[in-house]
C-alpha cells in the first residue's frame, strides 16, 4: 500500500522548463549565436553534481569564442539581468492543487518535494503557489554529494519518514529523476513530456494529468 507520494518540482508541480527555455533563447538571439535551442535541452532535470555544464560547452565549443568560464558567466548575468521574470503561481500546472488536496483530506498521506533545485528555489516555488502547507518534507539535491539520477534523495525521504521503498510513489519527468526513483525500489509515474523528447520508458506508467495519481492508488 502506498503511504506517501514524492513529487519532483519542475516539470511535475510547476511548468517552469518551458520558461527556462524561452530564457535560452533569449540569450540565443541577444548574442546572436549559432546554437540549436535543444542543446540546452541537457540541463532540463540535472544538478551541479553532474557537471552538466562541461557537456554542453563541449557541444557548443566551436560555435563562440568564449571560453568555457566565460561562457558560463555571460550566460549567467544574462538570466538574471533577463526582463522576463519567473512568476511560479502563474506557471503551477492546473492539477496540482487538487492532487495536493486529495492526498492529504481524503489520503492522509505523507508527501514531499524532492527536488534536484536550490532550497532556496524549492522554497520560493513552493510559498508563491500557496501549496508548501500540503508538503511534510522538502529536499533539494543540493544537499547530497550525488543527486538524480543517484537515488540518495528519495531514499533520504522514505528514511525521514519511516516507510519501505515500495511504500512510496514518485512522480517526475525527466529520466534523470525516473532513474533516482527506480533505483531507489519505488514506483514512479511521470508527467508526460511534450516539450524535450525526453526518454520516459523506464517509469511505471507515464500520465497526462496529475489527477491519474488518484486513479493510480485507488485501482
Amino acid at each position: 500500500m502506498i503511504k506517501a507520494v514524492f513529487f519532483d518540482c519542475d516539470g511535475v508541480l510547476v511548468d517552469s522548463e518551458r520558461f527556462d527555455q524561452a530564457l535560452n533563447e533569449d540569450f540565443i538571439r541577444d548574442y546572436h549565436l549559432d546554437i540549436d535551442p535543444k542543446a540546452f535541452y541537457i540541463f532540463v532535470g540535472s544538478s551541479p553534481s553532474l557537471n552538466t555544464w562541461d557537456t554542453f560547452y563541449a557541444g557548443v565549443a566551436d560555435k563562440t569564442e568564449w571560453s568555457k568560464e566565460e561562457f558560463r558567466e555571460i550566460y549567467r548575468n544574462h538570466r538574471r539581468n533577463n526582463p522576463r521574470k519567473l512568476q511560479f503561481k502563474g506557471i503551477l500546472f492546473e492539477d496540482v492543487l487538487r492532487t495536493l488536496r486529495y492526498l492529504k483530506e481524503e489520503r492522509d498521506m505523507k508527501v514531499a518535494c524532492a527536488s534536484s533545485s536550490s532550497p532556496e528555489y524549492i522554497e520560493r516555488a513552493l510559498t508563491e503557489c500557496e501549496i508548501k502547507p500540503y508538503f511534510d518534507l522538502q529536499v533539494s539535491g543540493y544537499d547530497f554529494k550525488k543527486s538524480k539520477p543517484s537515488p540518495d534523495i528519495y531514499l533520504f525521504c522514505r528514511d525521514q519518514m519511516g516507510l519501505r521503498s515500495e511504500e512510496c510513489l514518485v512522480i517526475e519527468d525527466s529520466p534523470y529523476g525516473i532513474e533516482a526513483a527506480v533505483a531507489a525500489g519505488m514506483p514512479v509515474l511521470a508527467r508526460r513530456d511534450t516539450l524535450f523528447s525526453m526518454d520516459q520508458s523506464k517509469a511505471m506508467r507515464i500520465i497526462d494529468s496529475l489527477d491519474e495519481v488518484r486513479f493510480f492508488l485507488e485501482a
